[in-house]
């Protein structure tokens, strides 16, 4: 995923820095370049996912789109959130077409990705998570098994309160929901994470 480490570049100043090369060289630049990335990475993983939908449009258990999440959020930090609620809610909006239902469900997404992100910087250790096999049982406990009951949760009711799914359906929406989230956080985010500890352990070797 082309995350980029803000910060890793000197800022430009004055006439140095009017070219748009430059421009994205520059910390702020690559953070928004960054931040524009994750939403781009969610949507097109969001709708893949949906593309296997069967239970409801909304509804699928293939979700990478949640481990793109939280390891954006990981890595750029909480502050990264706006750019999944973005992905999350294009995603929606283009799948239901329902501008009222939408926005609930990207805060949802957007909430599950921030408490999981949060969690695991608070209790393992965040993207150094996959060091030590405590923290990655800590990892797959807390963002893989409890923030996606969050999303599933809020997902569920906006469906059932929007009539865009069935009230009789709904615990089987809502464990659909939390098996693609959960599924998609323990199968995407440590790709993602560990991918960027072989590069950091590489540079620290030259």
């Amino acid at each position: 995923m082309p995350f980029v480490d803000a910060g890793t570049v000197r800022p430009l100043t004055g006439s140095a820095a009017s070219s748009p090369a430059q421009w994205t060289a520059s910390p702020r630049g690559q953070r928004l370049t960054a931040l524009a990335a994750v939403t781009i990475v969610y949507f097109l993983a969001g709708k893949a996912g949906l593309s296997l939908a069967f239970v409801n449009e909304s509804t699928t258990a293939v979700w990478p789109a949640a481990g793109i999440a939280v390891a954006a959020l990981l890595h750029l930090g909480l502050t990264a959130w706006p750019a999944v609620t973005a992905g999350a809610f294009l995603v929606n909006v283009t799948t239901s077409g329902s501008a009222i239902a939408s926005p609930a469900i990207a805060g949802g997404n957007t909430l599950e990705a921030v408490a999981a992100a949060w969690m695991v910087t608070r209790f393992a250790r965040g993207r150094s998570a996959f060091e030590r096999p405590p923290d990655i049982l800590r990892f797959a406990g807390l963002a893989a098994f409890a923030a996606p009951a969050l999303a599933a949760t809020i997902g569920t009711l906006t469906l059932t309160a929007a009539g865009l799914a069935s009230t009789r359906d709904a615990a089987f929406i809502w464990l659909t929901w939390w098996v693609g989230d959960a599924a998609g956080v323990l199968l995407v985010a440590p790709l993602v994470l560990y991918d960027r500890l072989q590069r950091r352990q590489l540079e620290a070797g030259r």
